[in-house]
């Protein structure tokens, strides 16, 4: 465990995070709840309102059926029922080995809304750009960095705030490898993530890290609640100067190799310049391979890793019916094989208008990755 009190520097005033609204935390039956602790105090944030049930290790989980705060609302109702009680609108949760962090937060019409991990990684890049990037010293160069199935809302930001944005291939191996390069370039990370709700924010743990990542989450919530606004009318103050970017995501159990060959096989049948049910089709990138038809040399700016079925479309869809050609792609299909478990996954983005959202783009996402994946294995999602 890296020192607390070098991976946990607070960028927001000593008054903002002492007024700072009190926060549930669940520890999930894991070891993170003394370590929060101590990353709190260090912040002078309010010592948190624990998720008693939950805070002590215990390897049966007996509170939980998955110790996994990915699961949704199911795995939070404890710490539901905690904020309730206390009329706390803020929760933060690790899972059992502390290095994920889920948030949750309550809205005007009593219900909780947890917080994606797409969705979180762009309030912490916002918050970040906001309080340290925007009052560094002149020629201070920063990045921001995701792994290439999770958002591409931070692109977004870097291209109007003038930062750097990487990606890099699933899992933390890779992301604080290129955050590590970035550093050695003399470009500062401030917020390496991916949709799996892993955060990397300090600059001593080169890995995921919840710990660190509740401290800056909490010091976001109390600047923020501060200001007065809540975390989500914040996202789409975020959405409303960048962009919406709304996802879709899944996976099917596949455990024959042979069926998983034959997918990827089929999905390399679309070419670039071709439709999918007269979604156009930009451009691709299949990972194994080593190409990307967007690059001007062709080839593919992720690490191929043998035998690596990871391929990637990207689509231009014409959301409001202008029949008026777009010149970049609004959507991004990704299509992995899971390294860890039999499962082809899926993830999905679409960037839109407000306008586009309120006229229904989120059905006419679903309605396109099921039709496009459909087309190469043969089933609908649900």
């Amino acid at each position: 465990m890296a020192d607390m009190g070098h991976c946990s520097n607070s960028r927001v005033a000593p008054e903002i995070n002492s007024a700072s609204p009190r926060i549930v935390y669940s520890a999930f039956h894991g070891v993170g709840a003394k370590y929060v602790k101590l990353v709190f105090a260090n912040f002078g944030l309010p010592d948190y309102i624990p998720v008693e049930e939950q805070l002590l290790p215990d390897p049966d989980f007996p509170t939980l059926r998955f110790p996994n705060p990915e699961e949704g609302k199911g795995a939070m109702e404890l710490s539901i029922s905690t904020a309730e009680a206390y009329g706390s609108n803020i929760i933060l949760a690790n899972d059992p080995d502390a290095d994920r962090l889920a948030i949750a937060e309550k809205q005007e019409n009593g219900q909780w809304r947890l917080f994606t991990g797409n969705e979180i990684g762009s309030l912490l890049g916002y918050h970040l750009w906001e309080v340290e990037g925007q009052n560094a010293p002149e020629g201070q160069k920063f990045c921001m960095v995701s792994s290439a199935v999770s958002s591409k809302a931070l692109g977004a930001m870097a291209a109007r705030e003038g930062f750097v944005f990487l990606e890099a291939l699933t899992g933390f191996k890779w992301l604080s490898h290129v955050a590590l390069q970035a550093r050695s370039d003399g470009i500062k990370p401030l917020v390496t993530f991916e949709e799996a709700i892993g955060f990397m924010l300090a600059d001593v743990v080169y890995d995921k890290d919840g710990i660190s990542a509740a401290a800056v989450a909490a010091e976001m919530v109390a600047k923020c609640y501060q200001s007065g606004m809540t975390l989500c009318q914040r996202l789409s103050q975020f959405y409303d100067t960048y962009g919406y970017f709304i996802g879709y995501n899944g996976y099917r159990v596949c455990r024959d190799p042979s069926t998983m060959r034959m997918i990827f096989s089929r999905l390399r049948e679309y070419r670039a310049g071709g439709d999918i049910d007269g979604v156009k089709i930009y451009s691709t990138r299949d990972v194994g391979a080593g190409t990307d038809t967007a690059a001007a040399d062709g080839k593919s700016d992720l690490p191929t890793v043998g035998g690596t079925d990871f391929f990637t479309l990207r689509l231009s869809v014409d959301l409001l019916g202008t029949g008026e050609p777009r010149e970049a792609p609004n959507l991004i299909l990704c299509y992995r094989a899971s390294g860890t478990e039999p499962k082809f996954k899926f993830y999905s983005e679409l960037c839109c208008s407000r306008a586009e959202v309120e006229g229904g783009a989120h059905e006419k996402l679903r309605a396109i990755v099921n039709s496009t994946t459909g087309h190469a294995v043969n089933f609908t999602t649900n």
